[in-house]
């Protein structure tokens, strides 16, 4: 999983503002049960929908295991939407896919996102993301979990 990550922000870098806005990012989440921090990184690709205002597209995320008992690497596949406050540099962002587990024995799940950033200039911005991961498995008892992460992206 970690190949195809580096396979996609490769990929990112050569083929960046064809005729899309291309994030890429880097991003953390403190785990308060296992008192560790992991790492995510991230690829969205938006077109403009209504220039300035609404951009949407696929993306991707890679995020690292806590170092908790029950955490696994992860890879949420899914479709962005972005929505300008205009005239402000804030935005509000949602998410809405699917998550793929670093276990191959486990089936993943539905994965949904909202966020609220600021764009800082020269193409850097700031997002908080609030998460939720529902797994497909109902046989697990923690079948539902969520996180808070806080990422720069360029």
């Amino acid at each position: 999983m970690r190949k195809f990550a580096v396979v996609v922000m490769c990929l990112a870098i050569l083929g960046q503002n064809v005729f899309a806005d291309i994030n890429i990012g880097a991003g953390g989440t403190y785990s308060q049960s296992a008192q560790k921090f992991s790492y995510s990184f991230l690829f969205e690709y938006l077109f403009p929908i209504v220039p300035g205002i609404l951009k949407a597209g696929p993306g991707a995320q890679y995020f690292s295991s806590d170092g908790s008992e029950n955490s696994k690497p992860h890879m949420p596949i899914y479709a962005v939407a972005v929505v300008n406050v205009v005239p402000t540099s804030f935005f509000v962002s949602g998410r809405y896919g699917f998550f793929l587990t670093g276990d191959p024995l486990e089936t993943g799940g539905t994965y949904y996102a909202a966020g609220v950033g600021y764009n800082i200039a020269f193409g850097l911005y700031v997002e908080a993301v609030y998460t939720v991961y529902q797994r497909n498995d109902s046989d697990l008892e923690d079948d539902q979990f969520t996180t808070v992460r806080l990422g720069i992206s360029l």
